[in-house]
């Protein structure tokens, strides 16, 4: 990435560019970019539909910083004079001297408090007593975020703005939008670039859904955040930004816990995630898309639930030094556990929202959330039903299938998490079978006696649950013979042996031929996958040493002996 002193010229440009390529006509210079913000906001959106309604900007100045290779000489010259800080007509400090508040007591930016009318009005001559408002909730903020929480400093901009204090411009900004925060100066370019910044933010908050203060509060709480991720952690790559607003909307929760504008943005990630899975609709949970970032604040909800609401900071302190997603991995093995492990669990969660929702188990405002829409539905009627579709590495699917009077949901989550380490966005095929025969491979029984397999490649980087909505709880897993059988040593990567033993526990695993000479002897260490525990013996391992033929498999653990007759194909 190009070395950058002011981003002024550099955003700009590239809104103009994204002007031209979208066939939008370029609007007159403003004094600040967020109109032209809805260009790059149409070039994102999908062709399935528009973009989710935005409220922060960040996410769009920053994924602009960072397209700055695209922009030719002459758009970047077009620019100097654009995305420079307003120039306000008073400006006082807050009360600890932190933060500088800059705002007009006349014209269109003039701040003012809203009465309590539907829909509301604004107080005349209430600038003071907004500024006061404006001061206090930015000094909580800080207080909260840095001495409270823990996390780094925002870094000083010098004398810019009038002096060392971070600078918050109120203005009237563009319908629906809360605020956003600025990038401007670098402060170091290794090994990611850091920046001071300053923030915007919004005259009276009357024309967004969370109305008055506390639209006001949770843009604080958000931006402040923003200016710390900026400053302190610094930006790596434009396919982290999702974690940027997805760590700010989650704040918002986490410093004024009675204002939840959040809600609105988690309910577009339980009603429209299902469209994700579509090839015209990408959407990579942990990559920036379509969808910016606030809807996985769920999430954020979901790490402090299970590890306390420092695993966030945790994250972010590693993100020092490395990505985001491997933080994520790396913080997330420092507590024992795995990333793989966790997202799973979460799509598992994600199931008891709304009228399923338990708010001491799970989500503790989970009945706030929608129920989660599925990616498919299905009735089984017969003796065999297949449901086919692709998954993306690391998503997570819902399926309903009507089975009788009951009705079934299949999550599945896909697992790659290496595939996301280098960028391998390729679709996965997903394959639920539904039987009243016996499959070949792990099944679980339903109800009325119906089965259902999930068929995939590369199974140990799955996970499926199944729960039944007259129940509300998981279905009994069954496994009654290894997996597949027959086994194919071409096509399939293991033979998955079912045990019941603890996890990384050794097995010693026994191939006799059918005259019962020993052809193959290894140890190998108990996993668990679709729900359950296994053996996974690769096939490679076994290739050379067998023939196409009738094997029997024996797999000991300590005092427990497992034996099972297998198909073995070359």
């Amino acid at each position: 990435m190009a070395h950058r002193k002011h981003l002024a010229e550099f955003v700009v440009s590239a809104l103009i560019l994204f002007s031209v390529r979208s066939g939008a006509q370029v609007r007159p210079f403003e004094p600040t970019p967020v109109s032209s913000l809805r260009t790059i906001q149409n070039v994102l959106a999908s062709p399935a539909g528009e973009i989710q309604e935005v409220k922060c900007p960040t996410g769009f100045i920053l994924w602009t910083l960072l397209q700055e290779t695209r922009l030719t000489a002459q758009q970047r010259s077009e620019v100097q004079r654009v995305l420079v800080r307003p120039s306000m007509q008073r400006n006082r400090t807050s009360p600890s001297g932190a933060f500088r508040i800059h705002y007009d007591t006349t014209g269109l930016h003039v701040p003012s408090l809203l009465d309590s009318s539907v829909p509301p009005n604004a107080i005349p001559n209430s600038y003071e007593a907004y500024v006061d408002s404006v001061s206090t909730l930015f000094d909580y903020c800080r207080a909260f975020e840095i001495d409270t929480l823990g996390y780094g400093e925002q870094p000083s901009d010098g004398s810019r703005g009038g002096g060392p204090e971070y600078d918050i411009y109120i203005m009237e900004l563009e319908p629906f939008y809360f605020g956003y925060t600025t990038p401007e100066d670098i402060i170091a370019t290794t090994p990611n670039e850091r920046y001071t910044s300053y923030i915007h933010i919004d005259n009276d908050y009357r024309i967004v859904r969370t109305k008055g203060m506390n639209g006001l509060k949770v843009t604080a709480a958000h931006e402040f955040h923003h200016a710390i991720q900026l400053g302190a952690y610094g930006v790596w790559s434009d396919g982290d930004l999702y974690f940027n607003e997805l760590t700010s909307s989650w704040m918002e929760d986490v410093v004024f816990t009675e204002v939840n504008d959040y809600y609105y943005d988690v309910s577009l990630f339980f009603r429209q995630f299902k469209d994700s899975q579509k090839r015209s609709f990408p959407f990579n949970f942990f990559s920036m898309s379509s969808f910016l970032g606030y809807e996985r604040s769920v999430w954020g909800h979901f790490l402090a639930r299970r590890f306390g609401r420092n695993v966030m900071l945790e994250i972010w302190e590693g993100q020092k030094t490395q990505r985001i997603f491997p933080s994520m991995r790396q913080v997330l093995a420092s507590h024992g556990t795995s990333l793989e492990s966790e997202y799973a669990l979460f799509n598992y969660w994600n199931y008891f929202t709304g009228d399923r929702a338990d708010t001491v188990k799970y989500y503790p405002e989970g009945k706030a959330y929608p129920r989660f829409e599925p990616n498919g539905t299905a009735s089984f009627s017969g003796s065999t039903s297949v449901l086919l579709n692709e998954a993306f590495p690391f998503s997570g699917q819902f399926y309903e299938v009507s089975v009788g009077t009951d009705t079934i949901t299949a999550i599945v989550t896909n697992n790659d998490a290496d595939a996301v380490e280098r960028s391998d966005g390729s679709l996965r095929r997903v394959e639920l079978r539904f039987t009243v025969g016996i499959p070949s491979g792990p099944y679980h029984v339903l109800s009325n006696g119906v089965k259902v397999s999930l068929v995939v490649a590369a199974p140990d980087l799955w996970r499926s649950f199944y729960l039944s909505s007259s129940s509300k709880s998981d279905i009994p897993f069954a496994q009654l013979s290894p997996s597949p059988n027959p086994l194919r040593l071409s096509e399939s990567p293991n033979l998955a042996l079912p045990v019941d033993e603890p996890v990384a526990t050794e097995a010693e695993v026994f191939v006799l031929s059918s005259s019962l000479d020993l052809v193959f002897s290894d140890r190998f260490r108990v996993t668990e996958f679709f729900g359950n525990r296994f053996v996974l013996v690769p096939s490679k391992n076994i290739q050379s040493k067998v023939a196409t033929g009738i094997y029997f498999v024996v797999a000991k653990v300590a005092a427990t002996e497992y034996r099972w007759k297998v198909a073995i194909i070359q």
